[in-house]
């Protein structure tokens, strides 16, 4: 009963938000029933907090090319501090990439041309060789350094950054780019409020697939959907807020794909609700009127048709 008189109670917060403006964390509960953080609005930097968060990527810059990456450089976009190792022949199609990226993001989720989701440009450390990666993440960023092609970071301040390691392939690379400068668009998006795993990770794997044809994202949820249809595979599995295996990025791609083509209004007020506190599952059912289980339904029904038509 408690469950439940939680999610009538999220529904109707939600109820009263319009599909142009969701009041922003401080019009209504700062605690959304059932939620485990305090949300909080993000609100325009400061230009103090511009100027510090671009004197702190500027100083790591520094330290990394006295350190070990004396090749290191800068390279600054209209909305981005890209601090790479690469050789200066990739430079425009760097550029390219990432404001192509922002650039389709605001036009997405409808903001104005002079709004910057972020404190400032955001710093996108690239390094050439995995060594450079691992010690600017240990020595630089002082975090243990993943074994991955990369990561986001934000810190409670608002400070926001990516650091990139080499992959096999520039495609590849550029693929995960977008993937993870999604993320940084999503992480400050309106409030600090998470996105559950499978919509933030749809999302992403979307945006790759679609301004980097060949990448990997843009294979893998055509891939991941025939197996799911043909054997007849339960991905129910996908909503449950954990990290996704292989497979399941093409799931909640193809998921997300789903979703979008069936209303690009609705799916910005599904992110919208998200980011006031609602659970994926009640900001579904009031953006789109469906359950999980009815989005599977309809999402396996959609994918059976399109399978079809590729024979």
């Amino acid at each position: 009963m408690e469950q439940m008189s939680s999610t009538r109670r999220i529904l109707a917060t939600c109820a009263v938000l319009s599909l142009a403006s969701i009041p922003a964390a401080g019009q209504g509960p700062t605690r959304p029933p059932g939620a485990r953080w305090a949300i909080h609005k993000i609100t325009p930097a400061s230009p103090e907090q511009i100027a510090a968060f671009r004197g702190q990527a500027m100083d790591w810059y520094h330290k990394a090319q006295k350190s070990f990456a004396p090749s290191l450089r800068l390279v600054e976009t209209r909305n981005f501090l890209l601090v790479t190792t690469w050789p200066r022949k990739v430079d425009r199609r760097l550029r390219q990439v990432c404001e192509t990226m922002y650039t389709h993001l605001r036009r997405e989720f409808v903001l104005p041309r002079s709004q910057v989701v972020w404190a400032g440009k955001l710093p996108i450390f690239i390094f050439e060789k995995t060594d450079h990666f691992k010690r600017f993440s240990n020595e630089v960023d002082r975090r243990k350094s993943p074994n991955a092609g990369g990561y986001l970071a934000q810190r409670s301040d608002g400070f926001c950054y990516m650091v990139l390691n080499r992959v096999y392939s520039r495609t590849h690379f550029y693929g995960l780019l977008v993937h993870e400068g999604t993320h940084a668009f999503l992480a400050r998006y309106r409030t600090d409020a998470p996105i559950v795993t499978w919509v933030n990770e749809g999302l992403a794997e979307t945006m790759a697939a679609q301004l980097v044809p060949g990448c990997e994202a843009a294979e893998r949820y055509v891939q991941a959907t025939a197996e799911a249809v043909r054997r007849g595979k339960n991905v129910s599995g996908i909503f449950r807020d954990v990290r996704l295996k292989a497979s399941d990025y093409g799931i909640a791609q193809s998921l997300v794909r789903f979703l979008i083509a069936r209303d690009r209004k609705r799916f910005v007020h599904f992110i919208k609700l998200m980011k006031v506190g609602a659970s994926d599952a009640a900001a579904l059912k009031y953006a789109y009127g469906l359950s999980r289980e009815e989005l599977l339904a309809k999402w396996l029904e959609a994918s059976k048709k399109a399978l079809r038509r590729r024979r």
